[in-house]
Protein backbone atom coordinates (compact mmCIF):
# COMPACT_ATOMS: atom_id res chain seq x y z
CA UNK A 1 0.00 0.00 0.00
CA UNK A 2 1.53 3.29 -1.09
CA UNK A 3 1.41 6.09 1.43
CA UNK A 4 1.54 9.74 0.55
CA UNK A 5 2.82 12.48 2.81
CA UNK A 6 4.05 15.97 2.12
CA UNK A 7 7.49 16.94 3.44
CA UNK A 8 9.54 20.06 3.77
CA UNK A 9 12.95 18.88 2.67
CA UNK A 10 16.05 20.43 4.20
CA UNK A 11 19.12 21.89 2.60
CA UNK A 12 21.71 19.33 1.59
CA UNK A 13 24.52 20.72 3.74
CA UNK A 14 22.26 21.05 6.78
CA UNK A 15 21.10 17.46 6.35
CA UNK A 16 24.63 16.10 6.21
CA UNK A 17 25.64 18.25 9.18
CA UNK A 18 22.76 16.81 11.25
CA UNK A 19 23.60 13.24 10.35
CA UNK A 20 27.34 13.70 10.90
CA UNK A 21 26.89 15.56 14.18
CA UNK A 22 25.28 12.48 15.68
CA UNK A 23 28.46 10.46 15.07
CA UNK A 24 26.81 8.04 12.72
CA UNK A 25 28.28 5.83 9.99
CA UNK A 26 27.42 8.69 7.59
CA UNK A 27 30.60 10.48 8.73
CA UNK A 28 32.43 8.74 5.88
CA UNK A 29 30.34 10.55 3.26
CA UNK A 30 32.34 13.45 1.82
CA UNK A 31 29.88 14.84 -0.73
CA UNK A 32 27.25 17.06 0.84
CA UNK A 33 24.76 16.74 -2.04
CA UNK A 34 24.18 12.99 -1.77
CA UNK A 35 21.40 13.12 0.86
CA UNK A 36 18.08 14.90 1.31
CA UNK A 37 16.55 14.98 4.80
CA UNK A 38 13.20 15.98 6.17
CA UNK A 39 13.00 18.93 8.56
CA UNK A 40 11.77 16.83 11.51
CA UNK A 41 8.80 19.18 11.90
CA UNK A 42 6.24 16.58 10.88
CA UNK A 43 4.93 14.10 13.39
CA UNK A 44 5.44 11.30 10.85
CA UNK A 45 8.43 10.69 8.67
CA UNK A 46 9.65 7.49 7.11
CA UNK A 47 8.41 4.30 8.73
CA UNK A 48 10.23 1.03 9.39
CA UNK A 49 10.24 -0.88 6.13
CA UNK A 50 10.09 2.23 3.92
CA UNK A 51 13.68 1.88 2.68
CA UNK A 52 13.73 1.93 -1.10
CA UNK A 53 10.54 4.00 -1.25
CA UNK A 54 10.42 7.03 -3.49
CA UNK A 55 10.59 10.75 -2.82
CA UNK A 56 8.70 12.64 -5.53
CA UNK A 57 9.22 16.39 -5.97
CA UNK A 58 7.02 18.29 -8.39
CA UNK A 59 5.99 15.01 -10.06
CA UNK A 60 9.60 13.87 -10.58
CA UNK A 61 11.31 10.97 -8.83
CA UNK A 62 13.92 12.80 -6.77
CA UNK A 63 15.10 10.45 -4.02
CA UNK A 64 15.11 6.97 -2.56
CA UNK A 65 14.34 6.37 1.12
CA UNK A 66 17.64 5.33 2.67
CA UNK A 67 17.37 5.22 6.45
CA UNK A 68 15.95 6.68 9.62
CA UNK A 69 18.24 8.26 12.19
CA UNK A 70 17.10 8.72 15.78
CA UNK A 71 18.83 11.35 17.91
CA UNK A 72 17.82 9.85 21.26
CA UNK A 73 19.23 6.40 20.54
CA UNK A 74 22.02 7.69 18.26
CA UNK A 75 20.97 4.89 15.96
CA UNK A 76 20.78 4.89 12.17
CA UNK A 77 18.64 1.76 12.34
CA UNK A 78 15.60 3.06 14.19
CA UNK A 79 13.58 -0.07 13.45
CA UNK A 80 15.65 -1.96 15.99
CA UNK A 81 14.13 -1.47 19.47
CA UNK A 82 15.79 1.12 21.68
CA UNK A 83 14.91 1.00 25.33
CA UNK A 84 11.55 -0.71 25.55
CA UNK A 85 10.16 0.19 22.15
CA UNK A 86 10.79 0.71 18.47
CA UNK A 87 8.82 3.43 16.75
CA UNK A 88 6.62 2.45 13.82
CA UNK A 89 7.24 5.79 12.15
CA UNK A 90 9.49 8.75 12.62
CA UNK A 91 8.77 11.47 15.13
CA UNK A 92 10.35 14.82 16.02
CA UNK A 93 13.53 13.04 17.21
CA UNK A 94 13.90 11.06 13.99
CA UNK A 95 15.51 12.25 10.77
CA UNK A 96 14.28 10.68 7.51
CA UNK A 97 17.18 10.37 5.07
CA UNK A 98 16.80 9.98 1.28
CA UNK A 99 19.53 9.43 -1.31
CA UNK A 100 19.29 12.28 -3.83
CA UNK A 101 19.03 10.84 -7.35
CA UNK A 102 20.23 14.13 -8.84
CA UNK A 103 23.69 13.20 -7.63
CA UNK A 104 23.53 9.99 -9.68
CA UNK A 105 21.59 11.25 -12.73
CA UNK A 106 24.59 11.12 -15.11
CA UNK A 107 25.39 7.54 -14.10
CA UNK A 108 21.73 6.52 -14.37
CA UNK A 109 21.41 7.94 -17.90
CA UNK A 110 24.56 6.08 -19.01
CA UNK A 111 23.38 2.71 -17.62
CA UNK A 112 19.59 2.69 -18.03
CA UNK A 113 18.22 2.64 -21.60
CA UNK A 114 15.93 5.58 -22.38
CA UNK A 115 16.53 7.16 -18.98
CA UNK A 116 15.72 10.83 -19.41
CA UNK A 117 15.90 12.66 -16.14
CA UNK A 118 15.39 16.32 -16.89
CA UNK A 119 13.99 17.55 -13.59
CA UNK A 120 14.77 21.25 -13.54
CA UNK A 121 15.76 21.00 -9.88
CA UNK A 122 18.39 18.40 -10.76
CA UNK A 123 19.88 20.64 -13.39
CA UNK A 124 20.38 23.37 -10.83
CA UNK A 125 20.54 21.67 -7.45
CA UNK A 126 20.76 24.45 -4.91
CA UNK A 127 21.03 24.40 -1.14
CA UNK A 128 17.45 25.47 -0.53
CA UNK A 129 14.30 23.90 0.80
CA UNK A 130 11.89 22.17 -1.57
CA UNK A 131 8.50 20.62 -0.95
CA UNK A 132 8.28 16.94 -1.80
CA UNK A 133 5.86 14.05 -1.52
CA UNK A 134 7.00 10.74 -0.10
CA UNK A 135 5.14 7.78 -1.57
Amino acid sequence: ILKRQQYMVGKHCRCLEKVRSARSPFNIIKDQNIFICDEMEDIRGLCCGDNGGMLVCNNWLRGVATTLFNYESRSYNYCVPWGDKASECGDNTTLSVFTDLCYFSDWLSRHIPDYTYVDEQCLRVKARSITCDSE
